[in-house]
């Protein structure tokens, strides 16, 4: 929310428009049709009020195009919208709140669906500003971006679950998100081409590097082989003596994880169709590692 100030001596007579509640359709199939729904809330209006808190609830909305819709199969839905989301504010995301209802009319019903914890964690404010990208950005080419989106879903879903629970603020330690980051792009380069070759860990990361043009790759052929050899010391695999000085320290873990890490996203977002502006602004936006 942000405070609004009415101050006669500045600004004279001032007239903010509360806008009604809004619904804005995201995506379309013959299961599903999933929207946003933007209700204004905490307005106070009165004689003598001079300060004013305005702010928004968001509610993601799920409507079966079909005859039912399980709540399971719900959950999922709104799971993997979830992932988008985190990719696009480039920051843990998780629901407060969720319902189900049934029915229309006189007939209808709405059940509160209880939350692992009744204390659900406080999220910090998104600025705009701070976004890798917002819903404006793709709103003429959501329904495509969506489409391609859920159709993968059970294609990569072992790398969705493992970026899922990378991006979760599980408390992982920085060696096993490293070794997460890594096995889901080794998985994720496995899917691409259909098989799994010896040198698969060399191959995945130079493809992933090789989607950015040459300027912007992130990762060079030395770092290639430090992150597999570094990976191989995690995994308690035996090294070779000279192998040892190619380990990765603590820091150069945190930058290469943050590297793969993009370079998947960035990966995932060209598959779906995003523009070369949207892809460049995504690789500005999460440049952490210069």
């Amino acid at each position: 929310s942000q405070m609004v100030i009415l101050d006669d001596k500045h600004f004279g007579d001032t007239t903010i428009k509360i806008g009604k509640p809004m619904t804005i359709e995201i995506f379309k199939n013959k299961s599903f049709k999933l929207s946003f729904v933007i209700t204004p809330r905490g307005v106070k209006i009165g004689p003598g009020v001079q300060d004013m808190n305005l702010g928004q609830d968001n509610a993601i909305k799920i409507e079966s195009t079909k005859s039912s819709l399980s709540l399971q199969d719900a959950g999922a839905i709104v799971a993997h919208f979830e992932r988008f989301l985190i990719i696009a504010v480039s920051r843990s995301l998780k629901l407060t709140k969720y319902q189900a209802s049934s029915g229309k009319g006189m007939d209808s019903s709405v059940v509160n669906i209880t939350l692992h914890s009744w204390q659900p964690k406080e999220f910090k404010n998104i600025n705009a500003h701070n976004m890798n990208f917002t819903f404006a950005d793709i709103k003429a080419d959501s329904q495509t971006v969506f489409e391609k989106w859920y159709s993968d879903r059970e294609k990569y879903i072992d790398v969705f679950d493992l970026l899922s629970s990378i991006r979760s603020d599980t408390g992982k330690n920085l060696n096993n998100q490293f070794k997460d980051i890594v096995s889901a792009v080794e998985g994720y380069y496995g899917i691409e081409k259909g098989s799994i070759s010896t040198n698969q860990l060399d191959e995945a990361i130079k493809y992933v590097n090789e989607i950015l043009p040459k300027k912007d790759r992130p990762l060079s052929d030395s770092e290639r082989k430090q992150i597999r050899i570094t990976r191989n010391k995690l995994s308690h695999l035996t090294l070779k003596a000279e192998e040892e000085k190619f380990v990765l320290d603590n820091e150069g873990k945190w930058f290469s994880f943050q590297k793969i890490l993009f370079l998947l996203e960035y990966s995932l977002l060209k598959n779906l169709g995003l523009s070369d502006d949207m892809l460049s602004k995504f690789y500005s936006n999460r440049k952490t590692w210069s």
